[in-house]
């Protein structure tokens, strides 16, 4: 949500002051290859890592290749919505 912390706190209190509702992700956090890098750090396998990023910078359509949605994929509907 932020690196400043006073910034975060600012944008807290502007969300409490107007009673909204706000929604943060920490998304591909649990994906399993990262907790097998996790894991992996861990053993000390590759000697002391002092530091590790995690980038994902994909501006494609997520829901393709997917194994979940290929198999659901019948159950989705193309076209206009009907609203």
């Amino acid at each position: 949500m932020g690196n400043v912390l006073a910034e975060v706190k600012a944008a807290r209190d502007a969300v409490v002051a107007r009673n909204l509702i706000v929604q943060t992700g920490t998304q591909h956090r649990s994906e399993p290859y990262q907790i097998a890098v996790h894991d992996l750090i861990g053993t000390g396998a590759l000697g002391e890592v002092t530091k590790y990023e995690i980038a994902w910078n994909y501006h494609g359509p997520r829901w393709r290749g997917r194994r979940e949605v290929k198999e659901s994929a019948k159950a989705i509907r193309t076209g206009a919505p009907g609203w």
